[in-house]
């Protein structure tokens, strides 16, 4: 059996603490960090499109409800649905 090469196609920056959370749907992906952020990124060309901060939380989970909405739980013992479509996306 040979050794197969996995190739990274992309990467997306913009946490500055560790990502706890991905979630993807379609041309985008979500993202949550310890930095207590929720990110939205364009899949395909890797832009951030969407973000937003939560006040002293740490995201533990995240995804999708639809298109438009994502879910997002955290250290606080909350969970909350946030409109993407919104800038900053708001619940």
């Amino acid at each position: 059996m040979g050794t197969t090469s996995i190739e990274r196609k992309r990467e997306y920056k913009g946490h500055n603490m560790s990502v706890t959370a991905v979630a993807g749907n379609g041309d985008v992906m979500a993202s949550g960090s310890r930095d207590q952020t929720t990110r939205i990124w364009d899949i395909e060309t890797g832009k951030q499109v969407g973000m937003r901060k939560i006040d002293r939380n740490v995201v533990t989970w995240i995804g999708f409800r639809d298109q438009n909405n994502i879910v997002e739980a955290s250290e606080d013992l909350t969970i909350r649905l946030w409109d993407v479509r919104e800038k900053p996306f708001k619940p």
